[in-house]
């Protein structure tokens, strides 16, 4: 895991968090990065990305049962 994922991991680890609000804790990292990073972690099962319709289509990102053992305290 890499010290990317980390960072992202701790974030969402802090409780529900919507991509804007990730945006907004993670100065200096691009939305596409953390798209991409947020995905991986996804794929790995240590984040839950959950899709709700409607204008605008709000993802929410929470963690799994995983994820925060493997986030840095």
């Amino acid at each position: 895991m890499s010290p990317l994922h980390l960072r992202v991991l701790y974030l969402v680890c802090q409780g529900k968090a919507r991509f804007g609000e990730l945006v907004r804790a993670a100065p200096g990292l691009s939305g596409r990065v953390l798209t991409e990073q947020l995905r991986e972690l996804a794929d790995q099962a240590l984040l839950r990305r959950i899709v709700e319709d409607g204008p605008p289509t709000r993802i929410t990102y929470c963690p799994t049962g995983r994820g925060p053992s493997c986030a840095p305290r």
